[in-house]
């Protein structure tokens, strides 16, 4: 009997990264329109709130006009939009990359998926939730560091520095929800088209460099079943996983 050659299952990289730039955008131009504020109406208030109390309503109602213009950054097609190319990109790599295993194995292809637009809905509606939340976390923080910077007579550069790394770790959140999400949702098409090509086993594989858990270092190379995966665990079920599953056509 010929060995068949089954196509490797491929992590998206591409897919993950477009969808980290496109938030990150996002989020460098509500940082860069904040500091533009933050340098015209607040800073020249902070000295004068030491004498008068006004100057924090002041700054409170400048800090609410940014959040509220910032949502021109932030708008919900803008956020659908990003949301729904990068699931609909995991949703071709994916068939794709299961297509092909198909092939080579000769079984049949992908196709009636009555499952796939309320998986795609869903996902998209989720990590639209996400994205929301990073404009809402990143507003809560600054309006935090400003007022309590006025009144604890931190400095206007110290204030901004603060605002700027604010920014940094919402670029970092970005990064955490592009690999999470990519993991997650890939690991869950790449299961449920194996299962429906009849595929009951699959190799886990890692990524392969240091940022792979322990854990999943000792899953990679093993063959584990779709019932009860390894341990009830299954690739990209775990928060930044990168891991897939090859199947196995037996």
């Amino acid at each position: 009997m010929v060995k068949r050659n089954i196509p490797p299952t491929r992590y998206p990289y591409a897919v993950e990264k477009a969808y980290e730039q496109g938030m990150k955008r996002m989020i460098k131009e509500m940082v860069r329109f904040t500091l533009q504020e933050y340098d015209r109406a607040i800073k020249m208030n902070i000295k004068a709130y030491q004498a008068d109390a006004d100057e924090l309503t002041f700054a409170q109602r400048v800090l609410k006009l940014v959040r509220a213009l910032t949502l021109n950054i932030f708008t919900d097609s803008q956020i659908t939009n990003l949301a729904n190319t990068f699931v609909s990109g995991l949703n071709l790599f994916n068939m794709k990359n299961m297509n092909d295993q198909a092939r080579v194995a000769a079984v049949n292809p992908i196709q009636h998926e009555g499952w796939l637009n309320d998986f795609v809905k869903s996902s998209v509606t989720q990590n639209v939730g996400y994205i929301k939340f990073i404009h809402s976390q990143y507003h809560d923080k600054i309006e935090a560091i400003v007022y309590e910077g006025m009144k604890n007579g931190t400095s206007m550069k110290e204030i901004r520095n603060q605002i700027m790394k604010t920014g940094k770790v919402s670029e970092s959140r970005a990064e955490f929800i592009a690999v999470d999400q990519s993991g997650s949702i890939h690991g869950q098409l790449t299961r449920r088209r194996h299962e429906a090509m009849g595929v009951e086993k699959f190799t886990w594989l890692t990524a392969g460099d240091e940022r792979v858990r322990k854990e999943h270092r000792n899953y990679s190379g093993k063959v584990y079943d779709y019932k009860n995966g390894a341990n009830g665990k299954f690739p990209g079920s775990d928060y930044r996983c990168r891991c897939v599953g090859t199947p196995v056509f037996e």
